[in-house]
């Protein structure tokens, strides 16, 4: 099943960490003189990056999050936040794939696009930054399944990515583009803090209308995205002083 447990299918971040998982496997087996063991691993690695390559043939704009679905889903377009989790949770040598990648940027930005029609938190200017949900065909609210709204960890991770971006632009020396990816990854990681509950604490989504937390109470993985975010914030800031 997919990372939101909805899905039975192939999909991109369960190969992705499970190619991540067995390099480390590989490695650990070398340290440990099981050599059998880490050809094995490497083996299956090399099947799974090539598994990982149809995923980038299918669509020239974004990643699709899931491909062989077995069953109906309603989920037809294909885009998900999790395309962008599964690159920011594995090494960033996997399958060659980080932030850097042409099409995770794009589908980091066309989820965004997205978004910014779906929510209509998004509509008001004195906001800013952008909200961002699971996937556009999404409709469980935190409690049932009417309309959906977006997720603390969704939005953190589109803050997480253009930190990241920052640092990788500062490294080659793109300074006044680093700057502006940094200004960027602020805009959301402020959305965020403009919707937070008044001790700050968070929970799983924003009320797409009014943006109070709503769905489980101090969600882990909520607070944890953002402890994410604010590491690759520090680490962009340290090099663009």
């Amino acid at each position: 099943f997919d990372l939101w447990e909805e899905v039975k299918a192939d999909h991109f971040f369960t190969s992705m960490v499970q190619l991540a998982a067995l390099n480390e496997g590989a490695k650990l087996a070398q340290r440990l003189n099981d050599f059998g063991a880490s050809d094995w691993y490497l083996r299956q690695a090399a099947a799974i990056t090539s598994h990982l390559q149809a995923y980038l043939n299918l669509n020239n704009n974004y990643i699709p999050v899931s491909m062989n679905v077995e069953g109906y889903t309603s989920k037809h377009s294909g885009l998900d936040i999790a395309v962008i989790l599964a690159v920011l949770r594995t090494p960033e040598n996997t399958a060659s794939l980080n932030v850097q990648h042409t099409l995770v940027q794009k589908t980091l930005s066309v989820l965004i696009s997205e978004f910014q029609k779906i929510y209509p938190i998004n509509h008001n200017s004195n906001v800013p930054g952008v909200a961002i949900g699971r996937y556009p065909e999404d409709v469980y609210d935190g409690v049932g399944m009417t309309r959906a709204n977006p997720w603390v960890l969704a939005t953190m991770a589109a803050a997480e990515t253009y930190y990241k971006l920052s640092a990788y632009r500062a490294d080659q020396g793109s300074i006044q583009q680093a700057r502006e990816l940094f200004e960027v990854a602020d805009q959301f990681y402020r959305r965020v803090q403009a919707h937070a509950n008044p001790d700050h604490s968070l929970s799983e989504q924003m009320d797409r209308y009014s943006g109070y937390m709503v769905g489980a109470r101090d969600l882990t993985w909520s607070h944890a995205s953002v402890l994410k975010a604010e590491w690759a914030r520090e680490k962009a800031f340290r090099k663009l002083q």
